[in-house]
């Protein structure tokens, strides 16, 4: 009978598993970039288009969520003053 459970590897070949998940990634970057399979200026430039989009619109959103709650709250003040 052997000390390994049947399905199971070895803790020393676990880690050689382990170790070769970096291998994936590194083999898709190294095939775009000696086949030129995607142009790199189209993917900077859109990166720093909807990058700056969303941070825009993230700000937009902060500004108007601010101009309301101000808004609101000095609406309610009024109402309970003249009450």
């Amino acid at each position: 009978m052997s000390a390994v459970a049947v399905g199971r590897p070895t803790p020393a070949l676990s880690s050689v598993h382990h170790g070769f998940y970096w291998l994936i990634p590194f083999t898709f970057a190294l095939a775009v970039l000696r086949y030129r399979l995607f142009e790199i200026e189209v993917i900077i430039n859109r990166t720093l288009v909807y990058g700056t989009l969303t941070v825009l619109l993230a700000g937009l959103y902060l500004l108007l969520v601010r101009l309301f709650t101000l808004i609101i709250r000095s609406c309610c003040a009024a109402r309970m003053t003249r009450q």
